[in-house]
This record gives structure tokens, sequence and C-alpha cells, in this order.
């Protein structure tokens, strides 16, 4: 599989610097926020603007996800007209969003029925106006397939561990935020307020996420270079993706089977 087209859905600091890194190398980008006016920026800088999430993911190979908490990350991809509904088979869900480790395995677990993988990200640091580090939880297998994308976002991509690492990582560093003003200055209280200042960077924020704001290089004076290809492994680990089409077909008699997705 080769990706050319990403959705980004939520254009706040954190997905507005990936939209624009993304445009940068070349790949096409769709774009939703609920701020009309962020989306209509950003389509300024070569973004095709989304009116709902579905619109967001329906081109995409990759859809990267920057919401707040997990009740807007729960109807962007669940909710009539959200990702579920038109990301094709195998495609990737990257969330970059601050949420629970049993939500984030919960999510994928009902977005595997419907042929897509997850994949959590936290991106940390600037340098340039590019993300230093993106942390990343998945399998060995997903890391090396979106690798190449990652890169074209972050200097360094980290492995965590599997899906749900991050999301520790993130709680862990939150308490650590929580406490820093009563740690002492004995060795491991400055281990780890070094560590909370090495993962937060200059973000200052760690719920929502870590870009800051990034200026983009890209010059409306430049033309428009053709859509990037970027190589892209299709199975898991070695496995073909799912064929969700024919695992929704076939869940569709059980009980609680999820809505089926609209045709492509």
């Amino acid at each position: 599989m080769l990706v050319s087209s990403v959705g980004v859905i939520g254009l706040d600091p954190v997905g507005g610097t990936v939209a624009r890194r993304l445009l940068d190398q070349g790949l096409e980008v769709t774009a939703h926020d609920p701020d009309r006016g962020t989306v209509a920026t950003m389509a300024l800088t070569g973004a095709t603007p989304a009116r709902i999430p579905a619109d967001a993911a329906e081109l995409a190979d990759v859809v990267f996800v920057h919401v707040p908490d997990e009740t807007a990350l729960e109807e962007v991809l669940f909710d009539l007209g959200g990702v579920g509904e038109t990301l094709r088979d195998g495609g990737f869900v990257v969330s970059a969003s601050a949420t629970d480790a049993t939500f984030i395995l919960s999510a994928a677990e009902r977005l595997a029925v419907l042929g897509l993988r997850t994949v959590e990200a936290w991106f940390t640091g600037l340098s340039g106006g590019i993300p230093d580090t993106v942390l990343v939880g998945c399998t060995p297998g997903e890391l090396e397939a979106l690798t190449p994308v990652l890169r074209m976002v972050a200097t360094n991509v980290a492995h965590i561990g599997p899906l749900g690492s991050v999301s520790e990582l993130r709680s862990a560093v939150t308490a650590l935020t929580r406490v820093r003003p009563l740690l002492s200055e004995d060795g491991s209280s400055a281990a780890a307020g070094e560590l909370l200042r090495v993962l937060t960077g200059p973000v200052g924020n760690v719920s929502r996420g870590s870009a800051p704001n990034g200026r983009s290089d890209r010059s409306a004076m430049q033309p428009t270079p053709p859509p990037a290809r970027v190589p892209v492994d299709s199975s898991i680990d070695g496995r073909p993706a799912p064929d969700a089409r024919q695992r929704v077909e076939r869940d569709r008699a059980g009980a609680g089977a999820p809505r089926p997705r609209a045709p492509r």
C-alpha cells in the first residue's frame, strides 16, 4: 500500500502542525475542525477542507485525530458521519488525543471490526518548527508501516510499547506535573523533573498533546508538487490486514453488531 492522502481531524496546535508538515512533504491533506475559520485558514496552505470527520477520512490512507478528550474521540470515530464510516479497509487511525489506556484499547477493538488499525501517538518537543520526537504505541509491524509518514512530521520516532502504553505514559507525566511543586531537590526528584522537562519540552500542556504552533515553510509562490506516495505495509506483523467487509457481514447477524459502513 502507498500513502498519498492523509486526513487530519482537529487543528489545535498539534493537529495544525501535523497538517502543515505533511503538506510541506507533498502529501494531500484533508482537514476538519469544528471551527470553520481554522479550516479555512488551513485551506489557504493547500489542505482540502472537510465538513465532517467522515469527509476527512474518505480519501485517506491514514487519519490523524487530535481532539481534547475521550468524548470527542468517540464522536469523531463512531458517531454518524464519523471516521469509521468511510476510512478504507486496512486504513490507520492515529490517535494523538489524551485518553485512558482502557478507552483506546476498546476503541481499537471496535475499529478492528471495521478492518481499521489503531495507533496512538504523542508529539513532543520542538526544533525549528518541527516536533523533535513522536512517542508511539502500537505493534512492531504497525510501527514499521507508519514510520515513513511519522518521520515526515517528527525528527525521531520512538516505540514506547503496545497500544495503551503511550496513554499510560501520558498519565504518568500528568501525575508528575501535578506533584512537581512538591518535589524536593534530592537526586530522585531532580530526575523526575528532568523526565518531565524532556517529555513536555516547550509544549506546556501535557493533556492536549505535544506540538506547539509551527510556522510552515510552504510558500504560495511555489508550484504544488505532485502528491508523494509513501510505502506502507498493508499487513499486520506479517499477516494480511483483515477483510472488514467479510467480517462485518458475518457479524451483522450477532447481537450488538456495529453499524455497517457507508459504501465507498
